[in-house]
C-alpha cells in the first residue's frame, strides 16, 4: 500500500536510474517510492520517484551527491500534474 502523497514526481528515463535514485534518497531516510509513471507524466519507462514535496531539497541534495539527476520533475496541481 502506498503511503506517501503523490506530490512531486520525478522522470530518470530508465528503470535502473530510478531504483538508483530510490536507494540513495531512502538510505539518507527520506520516504520515496518508485511508482508507475502517469501517462500524462512520462511514457519512456514508465517508472518514476515519487516524494514528498515538503522533501525537495532535500532529495535534490542526495541526488547531487550521487551525481543522478531527473529529467523532470512534476507537481500536483488538482487532478493534473505540471511541470516543476
Amino acid at each position: 500500500m502506498n503511503t506517501i502523497p503523490r506530490e512531486l514526481l520525478l522522470v530518470f528515463g530508465s528503470v535502473q536510474r530510478v531504483m538508483r535514485a530510490e536507494k540513495a534518497a531512502r538510505d539518507a531516510g527520506l520516504e520515496v517510492d518508485a511508482a508507475p509513471a502517469p501517462r500524462s507524466v512520462s511514457s519512456q519507462c514508465g517508472v518514476v520517484l515519487e516524494a514528498r514535496l515538503a522533501d525537495a531539497a532535500a532529495l535534490k541534495e542526495v541526488l547531487g551527491a550521487i551525481d543522478l539527476e531527473p529529467q523532470s520533475g512534476f507537481r500536483r496541481r488538482g487532478e493534473t500534474w505540471v511541470p516543476s
